[in-house]
C-alpha cells in the first residue's frame, strides 16, 4: 500500500480528497481525512512525485509516506525515526519537522524544535544526508508518540514546511490583505521570473484596491498602479506618486490601454470574478493577473471547476493562450488565489 500525505487548511480536507480522486483516479485511490491533512492511498503504485504538485489547489504540501510510527518511546524518538529511515532509498538535502496546521497540533511545536538538532546529527551519522540532493525528508508529528515519515522531491513540492511561507506584515502597509498578494507572488510565480514580470516601470491595475493592501505590493516592486475603487486609498501610499486613484466599479471599469498586470481581490460571486478575468484576457487588456475566488460554504471544488471551465471556454474562443496556477494559500480563508499569464 503506497500512501501520500497532503497538508491543507483545516476544513478543506474534502477538497483535497476530491483532487486526489481527480488526479490519481487511474491508480484506484482511496482517501482518509484528518484535521489539517489527508492520506491518499492505493494498492497500485502511486509515485506521488510523478504527479504535478502544481495541479493541486487545496493541498499546501505533500510527501510520500515511508513509515507511520504510532508508539514512539517519548524518551528516545530519534532512534526509532532513524531506524525507520532505513527504508529511505535516497539521501536527502534537508529535513522538515512539522505538524498539521491546527490549534491542537501547534502544542507539538516545541517537540519539533527540540528534536531537530539531535535528529540531524543522527541522520548524518547514518549516512542519510547529502548536500544538493533533490530529495527532502518530512516528519509530521500528530501526537507526542506518533509521527509520519516520508520523502518529497524538492523540485515538485512546496519549498516551505507545511507549505507555508513565513511572511512578516509590513508596518507601513494599508491592510493585512497585503500578505495575500505577497504570498501569491512568492508561491505562484517562479522566483527566476520575478525580475522580468515585475520590471520597475511596468503598469498595473488593481481592481477593488482600497485601501491599498495589494497596490502596496505592486508599488513596492516599482510598478505604476491605477487603483480602481470607490473607497478611499491610503494617503501614505498615494504620496509615493506611483498610484493613480480612479473612483469606479471594478466590474465595469475598462482600461484606456493594455497594461502588464491586473490584480483583483473584489468580494463577489466566484463566477462573476471568473467572467471579469476572462474578459480582461480575451480583450488583451493585461498579460498577467492575480485574483481571488471567494468560495461558497458547500460544493467548493465544483465551484472552482465551474469558474475555470468558463475562463477556458472564453479564452479558447478568442484563441488566447494562457497558463494558470491556483492555490489555497495560508493567508486565504474561504478562497483560492489564481495566477494567469499570457503565453
Amino acid at each position: 500500500m503506497t500512501q501520500l500525505f497532503l497538508y491543507c487548511r483545516p476544513g478543506f480536507e474534502t477538497e483535497v480528497a476530491l483532487e486526489c480522486q481527480q488526479h490519481c483516479a487511474d491508480a484506484g485511490v482511496s482517501t482518509t481525512s484528518y484535521p489539517g491533512y489527508v492520506i491518499c492511498q492505493s494498492e497500485m503504485l502511486i509515485d506521488g512525485m510523478q504527479q504535478d504538485f502544481e495541479q493541486f489547489i487545496f493541498a499546501r504540501q505533500w510527501f510520500e509516506v515511508l513509515a507511520h510510527l504510532t508508539d514512539l518511546n517519548t524518551k528516545d524518538r530519534v532512534s526509532a525515526i532513524v531506524g525507520a529511515c532505513d527504508a529511505l532509498k535516497v539521501r536527502v538535502d534537508e529535513v522538515f519537522i512539522e505538524t498539521p496546521d491546527t490549534d491542537l497540533a501547534k502544542v507539538l511545536s516545541p517537540l519539533c524544535r527540540g528534536i531537530n538538532k539531535p535528529l540531524l546529527k543522527a541522520l548524518q551519522a547514518a549516512g542519510k544526508l547529502q548536500a544538493n540532493s533533490p530529495w527532502r525528508l518530512h516528519l509530521c508529528f500528530t501526537a507526542t508518540n506518533e509521527v509520519y515519515i516520508g520523502v518529497a522531491d524538492r523540485r515538485n513540492s512546496s519549498p516551505w514546511p507545511q507549505g507555508i511561507p513565513r511572511l512578516k506584515f509590513p508596518q507601513d502597509a494599508p491592510s493585512r490583505s497585503t500578505l495575500k498578494l505577497e504570498e501569491a507572488i512568492v508561491s505562484l510565480i517562479d522566483p527566476k521570473s520575478h525580475l522580468k514580470v515585475f520590471d520597475p516601470g511596468r503598469r498595473a491595475i488593481d481592481l477593488g484596491a482600497a485601501p491599498g493592501g495589494w497596490t502596496y505590493q505592486l508599488v513596492k516592486r516599482g510598478l505604476l498602479v491605477i487603483a480602481v475603487d470607490n473607497g478611499k486609498m491610503d494617503p501614505v501610499l498615494m504620496a509615493t506618486e506611483m498610484v493613480q486613484h480612479v473612483r469606479a466599479d471594478g466590474f465595469t471599469y475598462k482600461p484606456q490601454r493594455p497594461v502588464d498586470w491586473m490584480v483583483c481581490d473584489i468580494i463577489g460571486q466566484p463566477i462573476r470574478i471568473a467572467e471579469l478575468v476572462a474578459r480582461w484576457f480575451a480583450n488583451g487588456w493585461c498579460q498577467h493577473c492575480i485574483f481571488n475566488l471567494k468560495l461558497p460554504m458547500k460544493q467548493r471544488f465544483a465551484e472552482v471547476q465551474k469558474c475555470f471551465a468558463l475562463i477556458d471556454k472564453q479564452l479558447q474562443a478568442k484563441k488566447t493562450q494562457t497558463r494558470r496556477i491556483a492555490k489555497q494559500l495560508y493567508h486565504d480563508r474561504d478562497e483560492i488565489t489564481v495566477y494567469i499569464h499570457s503565453e
